[in-house]
């Protein structure tokens, strides 16, 4: 009998979902990377999906637009 993979996976973060809500939230990049303490091409790089956020970064994207962190992981 084969072994169930009993090896956890790691959420997928949502990264068109970080871009609409900071445009909804009327910032720029650079106004976001501002309130962030990170640099707009930092920003940039994650909502185009070259660089992953730690989940801490998230949860501080999530408390900045003023949404809940579930909102920017996809449901596996």
């Amino acid at each position: 009998m084969a072994k169930k993979d009993t090896q956890s996976v790691a959420p997928m973060w949502d990264r068109f979902a970080l871009r609409d809500a900071r445009l909804r939230a009327d910032l720029l990049q650079k106004e976001a990377a501002a309130k962030l303490g990170i640099t707009a091409q930092w920003v940039s790089m994650i909502e185009k999906g070259h660089k992953t956020p730690s989940n801490a970064l998230v949860a501080r994207f999530a408390k900045l637009y003023n949404r809940n962190i579930a909102d920017f992981f996809i449901a596996r």
